[in-house]
């Protein structure tokens, strides 16, 4: 057994006897996965079809699935041994997790079940059938098991982040002006594919001057000192990369230029109070307070998420989140800086909190500078 699996049993463990509890039931995909290291792919997609991992206080651990899914799983061969499954359409999950709570004494005791993910539907018909159950909430503590890293993790996010970075810039370079963002998405999705991704989750493009965010790629057809940025999102081996990368089709303007390197300095001077201790909320303040002094407005509600087997982990870099960050978070930090009359600027980097300080992940390119999509004509 692994050492996230160890680490993640003793938590679920204290936290059982803490809140006096004898079971605990994870329902989302991303805990699903981190929790049984068997990647469905289609569980994130066809969310009704539950699959669930439940922990027992006096048990091994029970794996729920569709039974569509029972040669994949067991050839997978995961440390989890106690595999159920139910029929769609003809069994409901839930029958099948209340069947497993009564054959294990729990029908009459405290069960912690993700809430924010089971739906109003499914906790309707968990209540009605153990109405003698009690039932609290268990996603503030995978939550907090999954904001820290092992190394084998951060292995796996260093490795995302820079294989998408590979993927952007190999995108960016075979584009040229009258190219629609639509060809250049495709090309970006095609990238991801190629270099290990197992799906694409998202993509979002902005061009000309940048200003807006998660915009979807149309038919404006790219001209030159156009500038272009792609926000990409994948999963790899079950974790997340996602990052986006600022270009320009040509060399930019000396007005662009210097707008581009106060968001660096910007950028930079907010990695760099990425430490252990420091808070989310007062590193967010600080971040609007940098961007003003460089004369840049940012009025995003965050400026950064943590990132592993879910793409928004926490902690948030938030007004509202005041927990002190702790070594082996892995964070995704995005501020966009505009400029009303030059544009928007924008960098994503993936970085690892460390106690010797913060170190980026997302290191496959050099971004001191936009880059800079060459014309061949």
């Amino acid at each position: 057994m692994n050492a996230k699996i160890q680490r993640m049993q003793r938590m679920i463990t204290e936290s059982l006897i803490e809140q006096k509890a004898d079971a605990v039931v994870v329902i989302s995909p991303e805990n699903v996965f981190y929790a049984s290291e068997i990647y469905i792919v289609s569980h994130r997609w066809v969310p009704q079809r539950l699959v669930m991992v439940v922990f027992h206080q006096q048990a091994a651990p029970t794996h729920l699935i569709c039974n569509i899914h029972e040669g994949f799983v067991r050839s997978e061969e995961g440390w989890i041994k106690d595999i159920r499954t139910y029929t769609e359409y003809v069994t409901s999950p839930i029958e099948l997790l209340c069947d497993l709570l009564q054959e294990k004494g729990l029908s009459h005791q405290k069960v912690l079940v993700e809430k924010q993910t089971l739906s109003a539907k499914y906790n309707e018909e968990l209540r009605a059938t153990l109405p003698d159950c009690e039932f609290d909430d268990c996603g503030p503590l995978m939550d907090a098991i999954r904001q820290i890293k092992t190394p084998e993790e951060i292995t796996i996010l260093k490795e995302n982040a820079r294989l998408l970075e590979r993927a952007l810039l190999e995108a960016y370079k075979a584009t040229k002006p009258g190219d629609t963002e639509k060809e250049v998405a495709a090309r970006a999705i095609s990238n991801l594919v190629a270099v290990g991704y197992d799906t694409v989750d998202i993509l979002t493009l902005c061009s000309g001057k940048t200003i807006f965010t998660n915009t979807k790629p149309g038919d404006y057809r790219l001209q030159k000192g156009d500038m272009l940025r792609i926000d990409l999102i994948g999963t790899r081996h079950g974790y997340r990369g996602d990052l986006f990368r600022q270009a320009i089709l040509g060399q930019p303007t000396s007005i662009q230029a210097d707008a581009y390197h106060r968001y660096l300095e910007a950028l930079s001077y907010i990695i760099e109070k990425t430490v252990v201790g420091a808070r989310p909320c007062e590193l967010y303040q600080a971040c609007l307070i940098k961007f003003s002094e460089m004369e840049l407005s940012m009025d995003l509600p965050h400026i950064g998420h943590g990132i592993g087997v879910g793409l928004h982990e926490y902690p948030s870099i938030s007004p509202l989140d005041k927990k002190p960050m702790v070594a082996d978070m892995v964070l995704n930090i995005e501020p966009i800086g505009i400029d009303t009359i030059i544009g928007g600027f924008g960098q994503e980097l993936t970085v690892h909190v460390t106690e010797k300080g913060p170190i980026v992940l997302s290191d496959y390119t050099d971004i001191s500078t936009m880059c800079e999509i060459e014309l061949l004509f």
